[in-house]
């Protein structure tokens, strides 16, 4: 691709093309959470629901609250 920087094979990282993937893994990542969650967002809405069909089980605010419980949250 003419990049300045070489491929690099063994990485931890996943190609996400669009919200409904990236938004998949960051409710994986909120529940398998173990020791604290940092959040920094210039305008977070915590009635976002972070997976489709949105059943309050998933909505941001609900995930953060059941976390908040085993974690440290900073926000």
């Amino acid at each position: 691709f003419g990049s300045f920087a070489p491929i690099r094979r063994c990485v931890a990282i996943q190609w996400l093309v669009d919200g409904r993937d990236y938004y998949w893994n960051l409710s994986e990542a909120l529940l398998h959470a173990r020791d604290c969650v940092y959040i920094h967002d210039w305008w977070l809405s915590p009635e976002m629901y972070l997976r489709r069909p949105g059943t309050p089980e998933w909505r941001l605010d609900h995930l953060l609250q059941k976390r908040h419980r085993k974690v440290s949250l900073s926000m």
